[in-house]
């Protein structure tokens, strides 16, 4: 949206009584001349496009409202007023740039998990706001077309913005809203909290220490009372929360960052000391030459590629790259199937061939169908 655009609504906002007093569109117009008037354009033409703009104000702000008024215009219709209600006039409209617009319209799409859902509810005036921005910059490329039109244009253009899961899509486990509230309130405050987890129907004190998203899960990394070890909760597995009157505790020197950099699963200690996770690997790999992507997304700063048959510009080749070693990498490159096969360091080699034994088990026996 240009700036005489953003400039303009928001003298129609500053315009609009802040005490709930009603104002006509007549009496908006004489008001605004100056900020929509282009060249010398009628009083109808000025009178269309505050309507114009309140129709989009609305769409952002639920508490603007536009109803008839008692008295008549020259015409002998009811004038149309606009007010705001309950003394609710916002101090700024939501202005966005075309950069902000399709971020916010791609934060709607692929959601807000981190948030609690009372606070995600209040990013809904800027995701409405990217609609707005939408419908706006529609109604400026197509003067002519109508609101429903520029509507339907700009709706059109945003269901082109879509967000793809790297790898299969998993539904959301519900999450009560309660406890996600309260949760979220003493990470906040760093306070205790008593929680009922899974079927256990003892409450057990922690210290919430940070929350983190992995595809549809929510996790609550937490210290329970009297440990020195931080664990990883499933948010939709804690029934019940209560305020606690224990002491909140955090471990010397935590650092969430660093304690997520191991991975949210278990180590699996059997091939590796689980102090070994969450540091860097010198990763090297032999690669399947239909597999050319992995060049174009690197796994890291570091990576270099070399051709095993330089006449095959597109064919097999050997990867390394400087990766930390968590069990989400353990799970990427059992994924990958054929397409790969590691080449070092050696304890990863193990792993792998270990669990796809296990897997080729499954396999290799009669299964009941």
């Amino acid at each position: 949206m240009s700036s005489a655009s953003q400039i303009r609504q928001q003298k129609l906002i500053d315009s609009i009584p802040e005490n709930g007093t009603a104002k006509t569109i007549g009496q908006l117009a004489i008001e605004l001349r100056p900020f929509y008037a282009l060249r010398d354009i009628d009083e109808r033409s000025v009178k269309a496009r505050i309507r114009s703009d309140v129709e989009l104000l609305k769409l952002v702000y639920k508490d603007l409202l536009e109803c008839e008024g008692g008295r008549k215009d020259q015409s002998g219709k009811k004038s149309i007023t606009v007010k705001w209600k309950n003394n609710s006039r916002p101090l700024n409209r939501v202005a966005l740039s075309t950069a902000q617009m399709i971020a916010f319209a791609t934060i709607k799409k692929m959601g807000t998990h981190l948030l609690p859902r009372h606070m995600e509810d209040s990013l809904s005036v800027f995701t409405s706001a990217s609609e707005n921005e939408a419908i706006s910059q529609s109604s400026a490329l197509n003067p002519q077309a109508g609101d429903r039109k520029n509507r339907s244009a700009a709706q059109k253009w945003l269901s082109k913005i879509q967000s793809v899961p790297e790898r299969i899509e998993f539904i959301e486990p519900d999450v009560s809203p309660d406890v996600e509230e309260k949760v979220h309130r003493a990470l906040m405050e760093e306070s205790a909290i008593d929680i009922k987890y899974r079927n256990n129907q003892n409450w057990k004190s922690v210290s919430p220490l940070g929350i983190a998203q992995q595809g549809a899960r929510t996790y609550l990394v937490a210290l329970y009372q009297k440990q020195t070890t931080p664990i990883t909760l499933l948010l939709a597995r804690i029934r019940d929360v209560r305020q606690s009157t224990a002491i909140f505790e955090s471990p010397e020197g935590f650092k969430l960052d660093a304690y997520l950099a191991k991975g949210i699963a278990k180590p699996e200690s059997a091939f590796l000391s689980p102090d070994k996770y969450g540091k860097d690997i010198k990763l090297k790999l032999w690669v399947k030459g239909d597999t050319q992507w992995l060049k174009e997304t690197p796994l890291s700063r570091d990576q270099w590629t070399e051709l095993c048959d330089s006449d095959q510009p597109q064919g097999d080749y050997i990867l390394s790259a400087t990766v930390r070693m968590t069990e989400g990498l353990v799970w990427w490159l059992l994924s990958m199937s054929y397409h790969v096969k590691v080449l070092g360091p050696q304890h990863l080699i193990k792993r792998l061939q270990h669990d796809l034994q296990l897997a080729s088990q499954n396999y290799s026996s009669k299964l009941t169908e």
